[in-house]
């Protein structure tokens, strides 16, 4: 697709649902920067990593011609990464999600942000069933570490917070907020060690908010329908 032409399909949305609420580093990149980086991204090679990412997130080939819109939204900001959901529209009316990771500032979060992309591809690889898939990692064409992934947008974020009977986990999406029981809270802990269990020669893991995410009814009971890793 003419450079252009594309560059007309995209329309961001900068307004974060959820908000860093940590220091700020003084070397990160604003928004303004990431954002001229991933435009930058996604028009090089005849938009070769959009062109690629729809692919994998459609599962078929998808001819650039047929992209109508392209809406990215600046969905979170953690302490170390920002997060970007981005949502196509084709000319056959069919729309597909993708998210967008990218570093906050040079340095560790840099670094964090490309292991992360390696560390997905090799989870991915071998239990399919608990972790995203990964997409295409754009950090070569850029300064600003970002990759493309696939996109649970029916799961919501998992946080476990402590409380004075030991901790319970609860839903952290904006509008779906929810804590669980300590009963339940125990079997998603006992879910998600039999998920790492099955990784064999893991070690040293860390797991941070937003590391596991889960699909829940809207009502009770108090269970979620399916769990994975992000």
């Amino acid at each position: 697709m003419d450079r252009a032409a594309l560059v007309q399909k995209i329309a961001w949305q900068l307004q974060p649902s959820w908000h860093f609420r940590g220091a700020v580093d003084a070397a990160e990149w604003t928004v303004k920067d990431t954002v001229k980086s991933l435009q930058t991204l996604l028009l090089a090679d005849d938009g070769a990593f959009l062109q690629q990412t729809l692919n994998l997130a459609a599962q078929r080939t998808v001819d650039l011609d047929t992209l109508d819109q392209l809406v990215i939204t600046l969905f979170q900001e953690g302490a170390v990464q920002r997060v970007w959901r981005a949502q196509s529209a084709l000319s056959d009316g069919l729309t597909y999600m993708f998210g967008i990771i990218t570093a906050r500032a040079p340095g560790t979060s840099h670094t964090v942000t490309q292991h992360d992309c390696r560390y997905l591809k090799q989870l991915h690889a071998r239990q399919p069933q608990y972790c995203v898939q990964p997409y295409v990692d754009g950090t070569r064409a850029q300064s600003i570490a970002a990759f493309s992934v696939e996109w649970l947008d029916s799961y919501k974020e998992l946080v476990f917070e402590v409380v004075r009977d030991g901790g319970v986990f609860f839903v952290n999406a904006a509008g779906h907020h929810r804590a669980f029981s300590a009963g339940m809270s125990r079997r998603i802990w006992r879910r998600m060690i039999a998920m790492l269990w099955s990784y064999t020669g893991l070690s040293g893991v860390n797991i941070q908010a937003g590391d596991f995410v889960g699909r829940f009814q809207d009502h009770p009971p108090d269970h979620p329908e399916d769990m994975t890793s992000t």
